[in-house]
């Protein structure tokens, strides 16, 4: 038995990338998901890869939306019964070289979808886990959280998902409601291929992840129930690309 098996996960995002790879290592490893996505090809075809509906289930759904978090929560009980993680991976990005050349609208756009549509999607799911007694909340940052001059509304919102993260972990504790949030490195996906980040990497050959990989962090944060408020984040080391788990002031390796 895993910690997975009769659980229920809402993956946002869950269309493609690194958001289909941790939906179906979660049914790989006993659970049922739902799949958000507001691209519904992507969605569905997710569905399918998990196995079709005795698995999991698709829910259109715009994540900066109230009405749309809530009815995606409600729909989750009405397919499987109870939600037991919700995964806020739901993402875009934008690259401008200056702030000048930056629309204030296109700004917004990305702190909504990345910052706010994590605080709405988490506020829907928390009655539904506190009334069943608990759960988890996993966040998607980055480690563009730290700062990059072309994507100044992506890192902003990323820094912010850190910040709520660590917040949520405080204020849900009592209710046995963990929250934790991972920091990928480089990944390649539908939302990063033709970013220059990864022509870099290739020409310089520095390592770029899988989202299979970034799955396998995905769960460990829901996975481990002494962990919350933690922050997985990706690192360089002598022996290879390695995850940590960051804290305040230090920071411990770990083996996925």
């Amino acid at each position: 038995m895993t910690f997975w098996d009769g659980k229920v996960a809402i993956v946002t995002g869950g269309g493609g990338g690194i958001g289909r790879a941790a939906a179906l290592l979660f049914v790989e490893r006993g659970a049922r998901v739902v799949i958000a996505d507001v691209k519904e090809n992507g969605g569905r075809e997710t569905v399918d890869l998990a196995g079709g509906s005795e698995h999991a289930a698709f829910v259109r759904a715009d994540t900066m939306s109230v009405d749309d978090a809530a009815a995606l929560m409600d729909a989750a009980v009405g397919a499987f019964g109870r939600i037991d993680a919700l995964i806020n991976n739901a993402a875009i990005i934008e690259r401008f070289d200056r702030i000048e050349d930056e629309p204030v609208e296109r700004f917004r756009r990305v702190i909504d979808i990345n910052l706010n549509g994590v605080f709405i999607c988490s506020k829907a799911a928390v009655p539904h886990l506190r009334a069943q007694g608990g759960g988890v909340i996993v966040n998607m940052s980055s480690m563009g959280a730290v700062g990059g001059a072309n994507i100044l509304a992506y890192s902003s919102a990323k820094a912010g998902v850190l910040a709520l993260t660590r917040g949520l972990s405080q204020q849900l504790a009592p209710d046995s409601i963990r929250v934790n949030a991972i920091m990928p490195g480089l990944v390649e996906t539908p939302m990063t291929v033709d970013g220059p980040a990864i022509a870099r990497a290739r020409r310089e050959r520095l390592p770029v992840f899988r989202p299979e990989e970034m799955a396998r962090a995905v769960a460990y944060a829901a996975e481990h129930e002494e962990l919350t408020g933690a922050l997985l984040q990706y690192l360089h080391t002598a022996g290879g690309p390695r995850f940590a788990m960051m804290e305040p002031w230090s920071w411990q390796p770990l083996e996925l």
